[in-house]
């Protein structure tokens, strides 16, 4: 029996992710099994590390003006949804 650990990210990139304000990967498909849990799905994305920097949050933590971009992008997309109707969705 599933958990349905990934009906949430399946119904974000089918349904919120063009609405945010912050950068998401590009989506190539999105498909699923039509279930309530979504037990079998696939999720087609591009390659993220072909824009996106991996680091080792120890021994190479992020600096001072990257967290504070980071909080502006959060800031921004806490702002779009404050009191939004689109927290009330399943």
């Amino acid at each position: 029996m599933s958990n349905c650990a990934y009906v949430r990210e399946i119904r974000f990139y089918k349904e919120l992710a063009d609405a945010v304000p912050l950068r998401t990967p590009i989506i190539y498909s999105v498909l699923e099994d039509g279930s309530e849990s979504c037990e079998f799905f696939s999720i087609a994305m591009e390659d993220l590390n072909t824009h996106s920097d991996v680091f080792d949050q120890v021994n190479d933590p992020l600096n001072e003006s990257y967290i504070r971009k980071i909080n502006l992008e959060v800031d921004a997309f806490h702002a779009k949804f404050w009191e939004a109707d689109t927290l009330k969705l399943d």
